[in-house]
């Protein structure tokens, strides 16, 4: 697209920022305000598929109608004249995402609280309002250089909340999102999800928790050589315990991660905003009682009274 135009409407393309299956992204200048924006546009393959189309809008409806410092803002939606391609006008997070930052390892206990109590809060204010995520993963959080998080791509979001008789929120019962149909992707996914069954907001707390044991440990929750024995694993098998590559991570945080990656779904949080509230609290106190940075563990320290009697172990039987 880049090489055969160089606006967007009335946005004036700048550079390309990723692509995947839901669209092309795009980092753009707004004339108007003078600002960076980030544009998703679908794919001009993919504009005449019905199901693909009714998906996209409902991410710019599903997200447009949240108001949180910690989810992406969406200014608005439009349609491209040249290809008919819808497309998102979103704020541009100058940042990287988390895929991004774990691949130099886990993240320090603090930097792990901060941000699980960042996605909590944002993910709580979507559960408030009948949204519920269906595809969060490390690469769908956002980080700006200031430690703002951001979820961002509602593009598998589903409106859940029963519509009232004094309530105008529209019951969204998308063909690619019925009962029966998996969407998510593997190793993120609840295990209601990866069976098909109804979703609730208890699915994006399971998502959730997979992103913190990654977070925490640098090891995936679940893990195999392929699609089916990940999903096997979700289904019938416990990751192993944070502490045992962590063992600095604060128990109740470990506590809170087991609760959320709960096979039932009952016996996981009944209110996110109670579990952004307890990480909250959790980071909070964890940052009182410690003034290092990087709380990673590390190897043991070896004393320098063990240095000494070793060295002076080495120059005796050099000596023999």
């Amino acid at each position: 697209m880049t090489g055969m135009r160089e606006k967007l409407g009335q946005y004036q393309i700048l550079a390309p920022l990723g692509a995947g299956g839901m669209g092309e992204v795009f980092v753009a200048r707004d004339p108007s305000l003078g600002r960076k924006v980030a544009i998703k546009l679908l794919p001009v393959r993919l504009s005449g598929d019905k199901e693909t189309l009714a998906r996209f809008t409902r991410e710019a409806r599903s997200a447009s109608a949240l108001n949180h410092p910690n989810i992406v803002t969406i200014y608005e939606v439009g349609m491209d004249q040249g290809s008919g391609s819808p497309y998102i006008v979103m704020e541009y997070i100058d940042g990287r995402d988390l895929r991004s930052l774990l691949s130099n390892g886990p993240l320090p206990n603090r930097k792990t609280l901060d941000v699980a109590a960042q996605i909590a809060d944002g993910l709580a204010a979507a559960h408030e309002q009948g949204i519920v995520h269906r595809d969060l993963k490390p690469e769908n959080v956002m980080v700006t250089k200031d430690g703002y998080v951001k979820v961002l791509d509602f593009g598998l979001a589903k409106i859940i909340r029963p519509a009232g008789e004094d309530d105008e929120t529209a019951q969204l019962d998308m063909p690619g999102t019925n009962p029966g149909t998996i969407l998510g992707t593997i190793g993120y996914m609840s295990p209601e999800q990866a069976t098909g069954k109804p979703l609730d907001f208890r699915s994006d707390q399971f998502a959730f928790g997979a992103i913190l044991y990654e977070l925490s440990t640098g090891k995936p929750a679940f893990e195999a050589e392929n699609a089916i024995d990940t999903l096997s694993a979700i289904l019938h098998e416990e990751p192993p315990p944070i502490t045992r590559f962590n063992g600095q991570a604060p128990q109740p945080f470990c506590w809170i991660v087991e609760r959320l990656l709960s096979k039932d779904v009952n016996k996981r949080y009944s209110s996110t905003r109670d579990l952004a509230r307890d990480l909250r609290n959790i980071r909070d106190r964890f940052a009182t009682m410690t003034t290092s940075v990087d709380d990673i563990p590390r190897p043991p320290k070896v004393s320098r009274r063990t240095i000494t009697i070793g060295a002076s172990v080495l120059a005796a039987l050099l000596l023999l």
